[in-house]
């Protein structure tokens, strides 16, 4: 396991064939990079109405980009509360406008894949339960590369679900790159590689 560095990111060895699952989209920067660098597939996952229109602008005209309105999550739902405030959104985020959103599962999401070579995930807080979720269902060998933005939040209990994902992942993945086996730094992604 290395330390993380941005370059970290895109550092992958992807294909045309291959397919990208980016949650927390936001305006799709990732993404064009993604197709910049690979011409890959990338199924982007953004609830929030404004960021969804951005990217649904950048890419109306890319048959491999997939833009789905809706955030991923342990539940479907609709009417789920987010907040936006200036480039962040979620569940968690403090202040600004609230916003319903649409929330689909991880398991429908990649129902019509038999795998996801590179999972991007940078959602504000909800990677807990999505993880936990993957976890749960027993999802994480769908996907060959997994990097995940961990984030503090508000009840105070993201170290310990932190460290309990970790050792969930560590079933089917390797950490690549990260923080400190012991050691929980907010905003950091991690990156799990599958056996």
């Amino acid at each position: 396991m290395k330390p993380f560095e941005v370059t970290d990111l895109l550092n992958h060895d992807l294909t045309p064939d291959n397919w990208v699952l980016e949650a927390g989209a936001f305006k799709g920067s990732f993404a064009a990079k993604a197709r910049a660098k690979w011409d890959c597939h990338v199924l982007c996952f953004e609830p929030i109405d404004g960021f969804f229109q951005d990217l649904r602008k950048r890419f109306a005209k890319d048959p491999k980009v997939l833009m789905v309105h809706a955030a991923l999550g342990p539940v479907m739902q609709q009417g789920v509360k987010f907040r936006v405030k200036g480039d962040m959104s979620g569940q968690w985020t403090h202040g600004g406008k609230e916003e319903p959103c649409v929330m689909v599962t991880l398991d429908w999401a990649i129902a019509a894949l038999p795998v996801v070579d590179l999972a991007s995930i940078n959602i504000e807080g909800g990677e807990y339960d999505l993880l936990e979720d993957m976890l749960r269902k027993s999802l994480a060998k769908r996907f060959k590369f997994l990097q995940v933005q961990f984030h503090n939040m508000p009840q105070g209990n993201q170290e310990a679900r932190w460290k309990a994902i970790r050792l969930g992942l560590a079933k089917t993945h390797e950490l690549a790159f990260g923080c400190p086996p012991t050691e929980f730094l907010p905003n950091t992604w991690e990156g799990w590689r599958l056996r």
